[in-house]
């Protein structure tokens, strides 16, 4: 822009010691209508202002693409892009900000506002543990910082054809006409501002934009996300801005649409409604540090530039905010505006009455290109400012130094500080906010406008995600475990040894533990081979009353009749088991079943001969019809139980029944019987010697009836009947698996909630059947997981339904989690990965998820990744992993290239994994990091060397003052080498340890401290 001309916007807009709220046209907002509601069910506020001006303005959360994408990619992006947006950019009225801000030093109190519903949910639950959680975000503050990235579009009356325009303004104009003074706003908001043929226009562009930006990736792997914001967020977000010290994180504005407000004398339409928007946004007047350009506000100066000469160079912006200095808080705004042409009418002018010799050829040479670039390529007219801010005058010059020097880097540009107001150029890196821009305009193609904006960071899917994460260049990722944005909850890792596959477990089950809204500990199953998650159960478990610590178990599982099992068992009172119960039974049959088959390329699998499914199927409804049916129900055998002989002796005593019926009483009468006194425990107790079991599934197989069901089908690898194929299979069971061949003797409480379940001994000895064994763990730890009425009601006696529908009724509103460790041990059985897969397709209905951890991705059974909503990938480097990225999940080509550079395991700025997750608004994948504080580290440690130290100063002084100590001392998260100093040195006396050495050492300092 000319120098006269910019003087006249300059004089226009920056008249000095304006009340802030001048420098803004802010209003009300659109109320929604019915209309609105019934188009777009997910809309609860409104999200339209509105300007004294009539103007229409939405602001966005622009957070960036979906996946990972190359330059070249990203380039093919804009282009699609800057196409489907042309429309808007070719007319007048439709104006464009995207404003990016960075304050490290709101990294702590966003980070907070993450955790608090951990925090709330932990004392609810009566646990300990708001040390741990804050430790986590104190040791991320430091690394992370909060990011807020904008798109705002205004929709002016200059959008409208001019015919509509003027009728519309003209009934505007006689409905005013024809009000009192006192019901016309002065100072209150004015819905008559509102014209509905812009208000319907405004609609479709925010739609339109929406869906320009998710779907300009032409491959379909990518896009970039926008999220539409509501009033109350952008405003929070605005006033923030603006009035930094004044405003909290749960600061709403008080709109209209909430209802009258009277107040004062009640003599004006004023006294009953809100005060304009810009009102309560702008709550003080900030003053010119005198001598400066800065603007102080309070506790913080303010300065800011903007862009005089567009960059020699485009270049996009990550290439700027690697120039940046990440430690200092600053925001970038563009504003861009359509028809950039008319912007330069009057240099255009002068240039065609001089533009034939020296500068103004170049000028008239460079017009001439635009004029030609804007038939295909909307020339815009852009502005570009920026702003920083600091406590005191000394910072804020270093930082503004620091912020030119980096910008001018950025393609080679020249910036320039303000020039007469410089509350006006503040109030201009605001977006949407501010009437006028006094900064230089630059007519940039939208094409290469867009390649300056910061649209390729990172996208966040989860917005009300509690377990804080944070990119490799600190931008905060929440993540949530059981989000709506997704279909299903199925979680799958891979990690190497040494890769922080077990921290980020921990860390994860963890967070779902103290998940919000809930007040008691919610149902978890941890399946792991090595006690890794013993330090969650540890840490959960020490946390609890002591009345309560049986909610959580730890069990290492044997092959013996002491941890003997019955899958057969049912649910209380039920005579056959539930639909997911007996598809879990097949699935346990058929893998016991089968055998281990080599195709022509050399690789083996598990597989059981045709016939064999149908052949389990019908010995399961056999086995059940044997124990249902009256005449073959077992009778009841005094001494199995004492406890519910006892009682049956009482009933017996008050019993109208004669005593031929008490000889001939059944197991399935007794439970009957138990249950109507009031001991639902007994009769529980009881229905063990009711229900099937496996020692007589031999007999039922040999059958008559079951042979005369096959009895032409021959396996072909043995030449033996299917009827002989499955007796073989199921003779040996009680001598090789005495832990699932009888009845029920181990049994977990009905009042745990969180059970671990090791299963190295098991595996050390059998580990070809490692799948029987994940099979039969989860059975043990989740007869509670899958309740619901549709598929219990009609199997339940009429007695028993109102017993159940309680139970059902509080697992209604439960989650669950099922968390399996080294799943490579059952990587090429399809029985075991089905009932997975099964257990995760009903996890939407019933709260469950679903989380497998191995070495590699090709570890997990193809039907498990083909329903996998999370993939974590701890470690690059493996070639299988990136052929099932790129075949499987359609990951980019970047994405290995960064998974390999950046995935190397956990050093001192912690470990970054690649995260994937499939939702409903696309995929999304990007590099995070998870650093854990010592504080975590010391809690979930299963080190023997430091568990024992922790646990006793545990019993000695308690979690919270021991681990702060342990923490103190050895902030790395272990004593180990500090422990081998010590042996070294001779320290520890005759007759003591290592660690009793250490600990005395610990505990006198403690004491001392204290």
């Amino acid at each position: 822009m000319d120098g006269f001309t910019r003087f006249l916007a300059s004089v226009a807009s920056s008249t000095f010691n304006k009340p802030l709220p001048e420098y803004s046209g802010w209003d009300s907002v659109v109320p929604l209508t019915k209309r609105d509601l019934d188009n777009d069910t997910s809309l609860e506020k409104p999200y339209i202002f509105t300007t004294e001006q009539g103007e229409l303005i939405t602001f966005f959360d622009l957070q960036g693409v979906f996946q990972i994408v190359g330059k070249d990619h990203f380039a093919e992006m804009l282009n699609e892009l800057c196409m489907s947006l042309r429309p808007l950019c070719n007319k007048y009225g439709i104006d464009f900000w995207i404003s990016y801000e960075e304050d490290p030093d709101r990294a702590y109190d966003e980070l907070a506002r993450i955790v608090a519903p951990q925090i709330m949910a932990s004392r609810r639950m009566g646990l300990k543990v708001e040390d741990i959680i804050r430790s986590r975000i104190s040791k991320n503050a430091s690394r992370c910082h909060f990011e807020q990235n904008f798109l705002v579009m205004k929709t002016g009356l200059l959008a409208l054809a001019k015919e509509t325009m003027k009728e519309e303004m003209g009934e505007k104009a006689r409905k005013r006409k024809a009000l009192k003074s006192n019901l016309i706003p002065k100072y209150g908001q004015d819905l008559d501002t509102i014209y509905e043929s812009l208000r319907t226009l405004h609609i479709t562009n925010v739609e339109r934009v929406i869906d320009n930006f998710r779907l300009c990736d032409k491959s379909g792997t990518s896009g970039i996300m926008l999220r539409r914001l509501d009033v109350h967020e952008a405003a929070r977000g605005v006033r923030i801005m603006l009035e930094r010290e004044r405003t909290s994180q749960n600061w709403v504005p008080k709109l209209i649409t909430d209802g009258p407000t009277p107040r004062g004398r009640l003599k004006h339409i004023d006294d009953f409604i809100p005060t304009k928007l810009k009102w309560q946004i702008c709550v003080s007047n900030p003053t010119i540090i005198e001598g400066t350009p800065y603007i102080d506000t309070g506790e913080f100066a303010h300065a800011n530039m903007h862009m005089e000469l567009a960059p020699q160079e485009i270049r996009q912006f990550s290439e700027l905010l690697q120039n940046m200095d990440r430690t200092m808080p600053f925001r970038c705004t563009f504003h861009l505006s359509p028809r950039g042409l008319d912007s330069c009418k009057l240099r255009d002018f002068t240039t065609q009455l001089v533009g034939f010799f020296g500068q103004p050829k170049k000028v008239k040479q460079a017009l001439d290109y635009l004029k030609d670039t804007d038939e295909h390529d909307p020339v815009m007219a852009m502005q570009f400012n920026v702003s920083t801010w600091a406590r005191d005058t000394d910072t804020l010059k270093r930082r503004v130094s620091t912020l030119d020097s980096a910008i001018q880097g950025w393609g080679v540009c020249s910036m320039s500080g303000a020039t007469g107001d410089p509350v006006a150029y503040w109030t201009a890196t605001v977006p949407g906010f501010s009437k006028g821009n006094p900064s230089t305009v630059m007519t940039p193609p939208l094409r290469e406008a867009a390649e300056m904006l910061p649209l390729a960071r990172p996208a966040s899917p989860f917005i009300n995600g509690w377990l804080p994460m944070c990119t490799p260049d600190g931008k905060i990722i929440p993540l949530h475990s059981y989000s709506d944005l997704q279909d299903t909850w199925i979680r799958i890792s891979s990690g190497t040894p040494g890769s922080g596959k077990s921290l980020k477990m921990n860390v994860t089950n963890f967070a779902f533990a103290v998940a919000p809204g809930y007040s008691s500990l919610p149902l978890m199953l941890m399946l792991d081979v090595g006690k890794s998650s013993f330090g969650t159960i540890y840490l959960i478990k020490d946390e609890l009353p002591e009345h309560r610590k049986n909610e959580v178990m730890a069990i290492e599982l044997e092959n013996s009749r002491e941890y003997c099992t019955n899958i057969f068992d049912t649910q209380l009172g039920l005579r056959q088991p539930l639909p997911h119960e007996r598809e879990f039974i097949n699935n346990f049959i058929k893998r016991l079943c089968a055998h281990r088959k080599t195709n022509e390329e050399g690789v083996s699998s598990l597989q059981i001969p045709q016939g064999v499914e149908g052949f389990v199927s019908q010995l399961i409804d056999m086995a059940y019809k044997a124990t249902e049916n009256p005449e073959s129900q077992f009778q009841y055998e005094p001494g199995r139980d004492i406890k519910v002989d006892a009682a049956l002796s009482e009933i017996r005593q008050t019993s109208k029944r004669d005593e031929r019926w008490w000889e001939t009483v059944t197991w399935w009468e007794v439970v009957d019987m138990l249950f109507d006194a009031g001991h639902p425990q007994l009769a529980a107790s009881a229905q063990r010697f009711a229900v099937p079991e496996f020692t007589m599934l031999t007999s039922i197989a040999a059958s008559e009836q079951l042979s005369n069901l096959y009895p032409e089908l021959i396996v072909s690898e043995t030449g033996e009947s299917i009827q002989h194929y499955v007796i073989r299979h199921l003779r040996d069971v009680a001598t090789t698996f005495p832990m699932f061949a009888g009845r029920t003797r181990f049994e977990i409480s009905s009042e745990t909630r969180i059970l671990s379940v090791e299963l190295g001994k098991v595996l050390a000895t059998k580990k070809e059947h490692a799948g029987l064994f994940y099979m039969l763990a989860r059975h043990l730890g989740t007869r509670s997981f899958f309740l619901d009425t549709e598929t219990f009601m009609p199997h339940c006696p009429n007695r028993y339904k109102a017993h159940h529908e309680a139970r059902i009724l509080a697992n209604r509103a439960e989650k669950k989690m099922i968390a399996a460790d080294e799943t490579h041990n059952f990587s090429d059985d399809p029985f075991t990965s089905n009932q997975f897969v099964v257990d995760g397709r009903q996890g939407r209905k019933l709260g469950l998820v679903i989380e497998l951890v191995s070495q590699y991705l090709k570890d997990h059974h193809p039907l498990i990744r083909e329903a996998a909503t999370d993939v974590f990938v701890l470690r690059g480097g493996s070639a299988s992993d990136e052929k099932i990225l790129q075949e499987e999940f359609k990951v980019t080509p970047e994405t290995i290239i960064r998974l390999r550079r950046e995935c190397r395991g956990p050093g001192p700025n912690g470990a970054n994994f690649l995260a994937f997750f499939k939702t409903q608004l696309g995929n999304v994948c990007h590099i995070l990091n998870n650093t854990a504080s010592a504080t975590e580290l010391w809690a979930f440690s299963t080190s023997q060397k430091d568990t024992f130290i922790r646990d006793e100063l545990y019993k000695r002084f308690g979690t919270d003052v021991a681990r702060s100590h342990l923490v103190k001392r050895f902030p790395s998260g272990s004593s180990a080498s500090y422990q081998e100093r010590i042996k070294e040195r001779g320290l520890n006396q005759e007759n003591q340890t290592v660690a009793g050495y250490l600990i005395e050492e610990l505990s006198k300092e403690i004491r001392e401290g204290a």
